[in-house]
């Protein structure tokens, strides 16, 4: 499977992120460009840049995906949103630099306005801002990426009706695409479980060619809990029964799968589970998900998590 890959953390980076990866035998990884926390804007230098894609070579990497700032808002007003289009820009222009293929950024808030339209359109603008910026600079191969939200405060796009709208009312004739995480799934728009419908959906509404990836987590929070809680696969409350068709079907249609949990020293072996899945190998699966969903520690917080439906536990 030649599109199975993981995000690594950008501590040391970049060097130690590709050595990393090779140690786990990995062909590909998603990265941030700068700290995913902060508005600096680091400097990189021409020979940074071809050293980097010398180390790409030396540990036959792949693919890559760019995922941007955690505090973009590409929903702000025209004028107050540049240090946003700057960050991404940025990341264009690194992904660009070290053949990546694509830049993944999350959508917006609507924490300004009165309405979700408002959000959208100045969304749009933004968006058409920086592909203008893109076409000018010759990077309009990187694939500009949205993902879903977990639907936490004011995130728009966060439930599948959303999606449609903000797709056909505001996206239709702009080349980007999606990527879908799970556990911003379980938080709020869609129950995974149900898998081909939602592919079913996704395709009447939207279609699956602009479905460009996946982010595969487990989620510490429960299903319509509207949190943003990442975990280690099938030891939450997502679960193996979900995630292994979800996998699968990903897998046939080719669909790139980026592991993003949260625990680095699990990825060897959340790794070699997912190559297992995709080559069809289930033998192991029933006694693995007795084992390790809902452990000891996931039982802590269990009757409470139920009772309440969001439980400070999880906050």
């Amino acid at each position: 499977m030649r599109k199975l890959w993981a995000h690594m953390s950008i501590a040391w980076w970049p060097e130690r992120a590709f050595e990393r990866s090779a140690t786990i035998w990995w062909t590909s990884m998603q990265v941030f460009a700068k700290s995913p926390r902060w508005w600096k804007i680091p400097t990189y230098t021409d020979e940074q840049y071809e050293q980097w894609v010398h180390m790409r070579e030396k540990y036959k990497q792949v693919w890559w995906m760019v995922h941007s700032n955690y505090l973009a808002n590409l929903s702000k007003a025209f004028d107050d949103s540049s240090v946003e289009k700057a960050s991404i820009l940025h990341d264009f222009e690194f992904a660009y630099r070290l053949w990546y293929d694509s830049v993944n950024v999350h959508i917006g808030k609507s924490k300004w306005y009165t309405n979700r339209d408002d959000a959208m359109r100045c969304m749009i603008k933004n968006v058409e801002e920086i592909l203008t910026q893109v076409d000018k600079k010759w990077w309009s191969k990187i694939q500009f990426v949205f993902e879903n939200t977990a639907g936490q405060w004011t995130e728009i796009w966060s439930t599948l009706k959303e999606i449609w709208y903000f797709f056909r009312t505001y996206l239709s004739d702009m080349p980007v695409k999606f990527t879908i995480d799970t556990a911003h799934c379980q938080w709020w728009w869609v129950d995974l479980s149900n898998w081909d419908l939602f592919l079913e959906e996704f395709d009447e509404h939207i279609g699956l060619n602009a479905l460009y990836a996946f982010h595969l987590n487990d989620s510490k929070a429960i299903l319509w809990s509207k949190l943003d809680r990442h975990a280690s696969l099938w030891r939450w409350f997502i679960g193996f029964p979900t995630l292994v068709p979800l996998i699968q079907r990903a897998a046939n249609n080719e669909r790139p799968i980026y592991i993003e949990t949260p625990e680095p020293w699990l990825r060897p072996e959340e790794i070699a589970l997912v190559k297992k899945i995709i080559a069809w190998d289930l033998a192991w699966v029933e006694q693995f998900h007795a084992t390790h969903f809902k452990t000891q520690y996931l039982k802590k917080f269990e009757s409470e998590a139920n009772g309440q439906g969001q439980s400070d536990l999880f906050s």
